[in-house]
């Protein structure tokens, strides 16, 4: 890559039991990329993840090693799943109280692509417009969160034009259930079928 050092490095989906234990054992992949850390080789290492279950995995990750940051997913669709809501406010106020960075992603997600076609994302995210504006509104209103971009680069505009129009205030909870309901905008992870990424 041609660097010297990279500032954050981030361990993907450590939900699995036997994928999580053989990340955290002694000679694991946390215990190698913290050495790397030490090294001076990496600034900061992260522990990512998607589900509804992420959350829960991300404080028991936490217990076993200084993450620098998390990321999870997180829209106002996610908000109708109480169990996930109450293991997200658990995270939120953990890292808070202890400085690691809250990344979310999937804040633009309208739902699961109904085809097989190839896209520039894995799900469907929402048009450009108001229902897109308020989902970006939606993840700024918390100070303590910061909102990653979808993959699919074609939105970045009107993704950085809403957070740059961000006034500071949440966006009505009627207006994101309008959205819902109009725009066919529902969670991606159901904790069953739908709780892995394809």
């Amino acid at each position: 890559m041609g660097v010297d050092t990279v500032d954050l490095i981030q361990l993907h989906s450590l939900v699995e039991e036997d994928e999580w234990q053989a990340a955290v054992r002694d000679d694991g992949a946390v215990a190698t990329l913290f050495a790397a850390r030490d090294e001076g080789l990496v600034r900061h290492v992260g522990v990512t993840g998607h589900g509804l279950r992420i959350a829960k995995m991300h404080l028991r990750s936490l217990a076993e090693a200084p993450f620098a940051s998390v990321l999870f997913p997180w829209s106002h669709a996610m908000t109708e799943q109480p169990e996930y809501v109450a293991d997200v406010d658990r995270l939120t106020a953990h890292c808070d109280a202890e400085g690691i960075a809250l990344q979310t992603i999937k804040s633009v997600a309208r739902c699961r692509w109904h085809d097989t076609e190839p896209h520039f994302s894995w799900y469907e995210p929402l048009a450009p417009g108001n229902a897109l504006r308020r989902a970006v509104e939606f993840v700024l209103a918390d100070p303590r969160l910061f909102l990653n971009t979808t993959s699919d680069a074609r939105l970045l505009p009107a993704i950085i034009e809403a957070a740059q129009q961000f006034d500071g205030r949440a966006p009505d909870a009627a207006l994101l259930a309008q959205d819902r309901a109009e725009h066919g905008i529902v969670s991606l992870f159901d904790g069953g079928v739908l709780e892995g990424t394809r």
